[in-house]
């Protein structure tokens, strides 16, 4: 029997009850702190509603320095842990899995005045015109404790499962890219492609919560001249996943400026599911569940995706921002009429909505 959206799913020792994953964008309710507001509580809790099996809470910095964006989620602040923990707990109670993904920005940090930014190396990319300066050995091994400290506040919170951001311009892209990482150090690609940095967080976070479920968010390819293919994807995964990664999210591209800014590969003019046959490909040569994402606007879509075996999940971000109802014609795609997301540069839908309704998401379902 093949499968399909409405199919669940075994993943360790949790089953997703169909194969639907909310992953949306940064929401920007948090306030400047980087604490949870009644805003962020309510947002998160109507996309569990939606009838998904699991949702990706957006990328939670690590600590103050690993902030990308004002009003950015920031899971080392003292206070943050009340608020966190009301998120898992009204996703759980809306039928749906809390995960909670782990950012840090690299040389895609904040900047403020006589802030000095910190990237894997200077980035070998012409537009980049910022001082950016090599972390240290001692300031990744304190990454590397921030990220086992956010791990443990994950867990207290409730949260059933963590994942790992390592793509959209994260760190953890940075150290993988031949683009961003120039090191000739042991953090350098000479080591395993860049993969140790990597990996050293993969072991903190199973050894401090080898009870949660494991995901890597993950681009199969950088797409810029010079930059990691398909290859050095595959080669990396199989790498994680000896390291206890349970299923791969993936994606395309290397975000360098602005890490919320959509991706030209899946802005208005890409196709449908642009990263659908390279996902089959990794997905075949890695031999391991993975999650596909990129402008899947209609449930036929992905359920053609998921029968075909290109994928065993799809996530649904700015797609579910638009139409959080889209989950519920899982079953009869037919009758979805849903509107087309308008891939604005930026989406506000979770705090201002979507600019052709001027209704909060939260206020729609």
């Amino acid at each position: 029997m093949n499968s399909s959206l409405t199919s669940p799913f075994n993943l360790g020792s949790r089953t997703f009850k169909n194969r639907m994953i909310a992953a949306p964008p940064p929401s920007m309710t948090c306030d400047f702190n980087g604490l949870v507001t009644a805003e962020t509580i309510e947002y998160y809790q109507r996309l569990a509603e939606t009838g998904v099996a699991a949702v990706i809470v957006e990328g939670a910095a690590v600590s103050a320095s690993a902030r990308a964006w004002t009003k950015h989620l920031d899971v080392s602040h003292a206070d943050v842990l009340s608020g966190l923990s009301q998120i898992a707990e009204k996703i759980r109670r809306g039928g749906a899995l809390p995960i909670l993904q782990l950012y840090h920005a690299g040389c895609n940090s904040l900047t403020f005045e006589g802030k000095r930014l910190y990237g894997v190396s200077n980035p070998l990319i012409k537009k980049t015109t910022a001082d950016i300066r090599p972390l240290s050995l001692e300031m990744i091994d304190q990454i590397l404790r921030d990220y086992i400290e956010a791990a443990v506040v994950a867990w207290n919170a409730g949260f059933s499962g963590l994942e790992v951001q390592g793509a959209d311009g994260s760190l953890i892209q940075q150290f993988l890219s031949p683009l961003t990482n120039t090191r000739d150090d042991e953090y350098g690609l000479k080591n395993a492609g860049g993969a140790f940095f990597a990996r050293q967080v993969i072991r903190g976070l199973k050894n401090v919560t080898p009870d949660l479920t494991l995901s890597m968010r993950l681009s199969l390819k950088d797409l810029l001249p010079g930059g990691n293919g398909i290859k050095n994807a595959v080669a990396a995964a199989k790498l994680f996943k000896q390291e206890g990664i349970d299923v791969f999210h993936v994606t395309e591209g290397l975000l360098v400026g602005n890490p919320i800014m959509i991706h030209p590969a899946v802005g208005k003019e890409a196709p449908e599911t642009p990263f659908a046959e390279d996902a089959q490909i990794f997905k075949h040569e890695i031999d391991h569940p993975v999650i596909l994402s990129g402008k899947i606007d209609r449930p036929a879509a992905a359920d053609q995706k998921i029968s075909r075996d290109f994928c065993d999940f799809v996530s649904l971000g700015r797609t579910l921002n638009r139409n959080p109802r889209l989950p519920s014609f899982a079953g009869k795609p037919e009758e979805y009429a849903g509107l087309p997301c308008l891939r604005c540069k930026v989406c506000i839908a979770a705090a201002k909505g979507c600019p052709d309704k001027h209704i909060p998401f939260a206020r729609i379902i």
